[in-house]
């Protein structure tokens, strides 16, 4: 049965599909479809994207660095790194040289920094980026513990001797009593990461 509503113009009820009244002959005018609740917040995601993106399209962009801002701002941090980051000075020292090739500060300096990143870039390879422990060092630690699963490293820190290099690890681990205890060792490895010995604290 078709459905039936009022005419638009003479308000008599005419089916919903005729396609005129066949009281007043007028068009039927079909109905006015209603945005959908998921097709309208869709609609207006898009356009505050579509206005997000204008606004920083035409967001004005901040101009180059200068050769002399970036060489203000590379001293700045220059100061601010101690100079046993070798790493660190000799990356800004060599920016600064690129930009000033006859600068016989920037020279020396990188030719100081230079070798001692180098040797600083094979030690690091070293160590945990996540949380800075002597990976081999830790494993060896483990090695002897009466519960390995225990283990809790605390801090590593190391000496560098030029020939070698000592590595210091605190940690925290269960003891035979089943009880936690903190504990500290130390051990000689080569700039390459080899064991050399174990040294008492």
């Amino acid at each position: 049965m078709a459905k039936l509503k009022p005419c638009s113009t003479c308000q008599k009820e005419i089916a919903s599909s005729a396609p005129t009244c066949p009281h007043c002959g007028a068009a039927n005018k079909a109905p006015k479809k209603s945005i959908g609740t998921g097709t309208g917040i869709i609609i207006i995601i898009a356009l505050i994207w579509g206005f997000n993106s204008l606004k920083e399209a035409n967001k004005p962009k901040a101009p180059p660095e200068t050769a002399q801002q970036k060489t203000q701002r590379l001293e700045r941090e220059l100061k601010a790194i101690p100079e046993e980051q070798y790493q660190k000075n000799f990356e800004r020292y060599q920016q600064l040289l690129q930009l000033h090739p006859n600068n016989e500060k920037y020279q020396q300096r990188v030719k100081f920094y230079k070798p001692k990143a180098m040797r600083e870039k094979e030690i690091v390879k070293q160590f945990s980026a996540w949380d800075g422990s002597h990976t081999q060092f830790e494993r060896m630690i483990k090695n002897v513990l009466k519960d390995p699963d225990s283990y809790e490293h605390i801090e590593t820190k190391y000496i560098d001797k030029e020939q070698h290099i000592i590595v210091i690890t605190k940690y925290r681990a269960r003891n035979s009593f089943g009880g936690y205890v903190v504990e500290s060792k130390a051990a000689k490895f080569s700039i390459d990461g080899q064991f050399l010995t174990e040294i008492t604290l």
